[in-house]
Parts: C-alpha cells; structure tokens; sequence
C-alpha cells in the first residue's frame, strides 16, 4: 500500500488534463471494477520527468477494505491486532495521547522549571513512553521520562509500581553505602504532587516519571564485544547489589512468567485444541519441544527443591536496557524494571544470552548460517561473572549454561504456541511470522547443545 502526500499544483493540472479520458476508457473496459490510481498517475509523470519522488519505508501491514468481501477479513484482522495490544480496543481513547493532555498530565509530577514539550519517545512497544522537556528557572533545560503503564499486559499496575519503588530505594541506599555511585546509575523517580511514585488519571491510567539519563543510550545491537561485556556487568551488578534484598516484598506482576513447565501445558493444551487448524504443519517443531521436555524443567524443579536460591530478577535483560555510556560505553543504568520479579539468575543470564548471542537476528530465516557466536558469548559471559560472580552458588553457576538454552527453548515454545493459538500475543509483520521465529529459535537451541562444551569451559574461566 502507497500512502501519498505533498502533491502541488502540477500534479493537480495533469490529472485534470488526463482523468476524463482515461475515465471514460476505463468504464467502457470494465464498469464494475476500473480504478484510477494514484501510483498510475506518479508512474507516469516520473516516467515524463514532470515529477520526483522520494519514499519513506514501513515494516507495517496494510489493511483495506474496497470490495464487500474485504470487510470480514479486516474486521477480523484489526480484532487481532486488538488482542495482541497493538491496536487500541477504544480508538479516540487510547494511543498517542493529544499534546494538551499530555501536558495536563505533567502538571501531576514535581518537574522543575516550565513546561516545553513532550515528545513520543524511544521504540518500546508495551508502554506509551514520553521524552519530557522543562526549562528551568536558570534557563537551563531539563529533560524526563514520561510513561503511561499498558494495562492490557500489566493488570495490576500499582503492585508493578510497589516492586519499581522498592527496589531503586534500596539500590540507591546500597551504592551510596558502597559509594560506587560514580560507577552505577539507578532510575530515578520523579514522584508527583502529592508525594506517590504514580499518577492514575480519570480514565484509570497509570503514569509514572523518572530523571532522564543524559549522555546515555541503549542499543539495540551491540556493534562490539565491548557492549556486551558493559551489559553483562550492568546487569550482574544489579543483581549482585540485590543480594540481599527481601524477594518476599516483591509482588510477581506477570504470573508464571518463566515457568517452564507451566508454559509447556499451556503450550499442550493449545496443540489439543487445535483453534487455527495449524498443528498438522507444525509437527515437527511439536517433537522438537517433546523431546526436551525433561530439560525444560531444571530451573524450576531446581527452585522448588531449594538446591538454587530465590532472587530478585529483571526478567528482560536484553542489551537496549542498559543505558551505555555515549563516550566511555560502558553501563550506566539498568532500565525498563517493570517485570523486576522472585526469580532465578539463570533466568537473567539465559535471557541475555538469547537475545545477543546468536548470529541472526530472531525474525531471521537465514537458519543455514545461524549459529551461537562464542565470542560474544563469553563478552557477555565475562562481564556478567566479574559483576556477580563470587555471589552465586555452585549450582547456579553449574546450570548456567543450560539456563541459556532453556530460556531460548522456551522462547521458541511462545513462538510457537501463539502460532497455533493465531498470533493473540506477539506482534506479527508477514504470514508465518512467529512460527518462523520458533524455527530460529529452536537452531539456535540446537547450536548450544552442540557448543554446550565450550560454553561450560567459559563459565569457568571466569567463575570467581
């Protein structure tokens, strides 16, 4: 689909002078069904030099009804779209919030100085994120992070916000008796008017603020080792600095949320149920997973019979949430807290290791050439254990590298459960999408257990 805009005069003049003939030879070829494009129209004047063109390029799909027979398939496309949270269920109502609401919104946190602008911000796709912008009473500017908590994923946002409150108090208590302050960043909340961590406005929403990072990013792809290496050691030190925090305060805000074997029920019980007739072409991604049922459950079963400890986990250690240094690249700050949960470490490590140690991305279907790059591997790996390392137990640092593997398993198991259930979670882009995830995932998979060897053989290098 085309969507056009900044037309000017000529291109108006030169439809008048060609509509009413390429109209009437149209109708008289096919009455029913002639239309006159727009990219006919730009084809052509490029074609005559009257005209240049440039393009901007989207990964979004299109949906568009012209003919009767469309509208069954739209409705239940935007229906999708609905329940996977990328569509508002109320369309005036949610989304881009209007910029005087917006601004009305700002006016409930303490920020400093006058208002300017707030802009949407950054590439998350759970959370409505802002960058905020005040000048001071010196003139200076002075930048926040606005958010609008989704609802639709957090159902209990206030318990979310109890967890995030807890945890960056006892953080910053830590470093400051530590005094690596000038090391280790920690979000900082920006609490309203009335002194609460949250403002919920009439419509029920959930907004928070917190200090904006400066001269920090977080990428999205780690162009070198030494990336992943400041991740690993962000994230290890966080963990690490939570040693002792009491998990007990903290609430589980997404029930289950890396519990293997209950994912592997669900994920049976929708191979059963069948909704979208797919099982019959997923069948062997079904035994792939079978077979490796007993795998699956060594991290829980590990919990549950207290051979490794409960901790406070992040649950999304992807590398964009650690803010690096825009000079130095190293850690700044750990970010996005909301699944900050009781957990294992095995989750936070393996989770890493998914998402920045394979040679393709995840959406590709480049499996030939899909492989675990050891180098970034043990990046990851060394910075992680030099951070944490002397905190964890033998047996943790014994399943590690298995807790690579089944975070990926795992993984690739959502994939492939939302695949047959009809792509309800995960956003899709192409037909097949998350089944061709799934694959990814599960070569990926197969590539650890064929390097399991000198994965172990790292972790040992670097265990304290």
């Amino acid at each position: 689909m085309n969507m056009w805009g900044g037309f000017d005069q000529s291109f108006i003049h030169y439809i008048q002078d060609q509509i009413v003939e390429k109209l009437e030879k149209g109708f008289e070829e096919n009455p029913k069904k002639f239309e006159y494009f727009l990219p006919f129209v730009v084809d052509e004047m490029l074609q005559s030099d009257m005209c240049c063109v440039k393009c901007m390029v989207t990964d979004e799909l299109w949906y568009g009804i012209t003919y009767e027979e469309d509208k069954e398939r739209v409705v239940k496309s935007i229906e999708l779209l609905k329940s996977s949270g990328r569509y508002p269920e109320k369309l005036w109502g949610e989304g881009i919030m209007h910029k005087s609401k917006t601004k009305e919104i700002c006016k409930k946190f303490c920020f400093e100085g006058t208002f300017v602008s707030a802009e949407p911000y950054g590439d998350g796709h759970i959370n409505d994120t802002y960058k905020v912008t005040y000048d001071s009473d010196g003139g200076e500017e002075v930048l926040y992070i606005l958010q609008r908590v989704n609802g639709t994923i957090f159902r209990e946002p206030k318990k979310l916000m109890e967890n995030i409150t807890n945890v960056t108090a006892y953080l910053n208590d830590i470093i400051v008796y530590e005094e690596t302050s000038d090391d280790y960043e920690v979000l900082q909340i920006v609490k309203t008017l009335e002194g609460e961590a949250y403002h919920i406005d009439n419509d029920g929403a959930l907004f928070r603020a917190y200090v904006f990072v400066l001269n920090a990013t977080g990428h999205t792809f780690a162009e070198d080792t030494r990336m992943l290496e400041a991740a690993g050691r962000a994230f290890g030190e966080m963990q690490r600095l939570l040693e002792n925090f009491p998990v007990n305060l903290l609430h589980e805000t997404i029930k289950d949320f890396h519990n293997t074997l209950k994912r592997y029920e669900t994920f049976k019980f929708v191979c059963q149920v069948n909704p979208m007739g797919r099982v019959v072409d997923c069948e062997d991604q079904i035994s792939f997973i079978d077979d490796r049922q007993e795998v699956l459950g060594l991290i829980i079963n590990a919990l549950e019979e207290s051979e490794i400890p409960i901790r406070v986990t992040h649950n999304d250690t992807k590398i964009n949430n650690v803010l690096l240094d825009d000079e130095t690249l190293q850690g700044r700050c750990v970010i996005d807290l909301d699944t900050v949960m009781p957990g294992s470490a095995l989750y936070d490590y393996g989770d890493a290791i998914r998402s920045c140690g394979s040679t393709e991305e995840e959406d590709s279907e480049d499996l030939d050439n899909l492989d675990l790059d050891l180098e970034r591997f043990e990046a990851y790996t060394k910075g992680y254990l030099l951070a944490v390392g002397s905190t964890l137990t033998d047996k943790e640092i014994q399943l590690l590298p298995y807790g690579a593997l089944i975070m990926t398993l795992e993984c690739g198991m959502r994939f492939l459960t939302d695949h047959l259930d009809g792509d309800k979670y995960f956003k899709v882009h192409k037909e097949n999408h998350n089944l061709t995830r799934c694959k990814n995932q599960f070569a990926y998979v197969e590539a650890m257990e064929s390097k399991m060897d000198q994965m172990k053989a790292i972790i040992e290098k670097y265990k304290s």
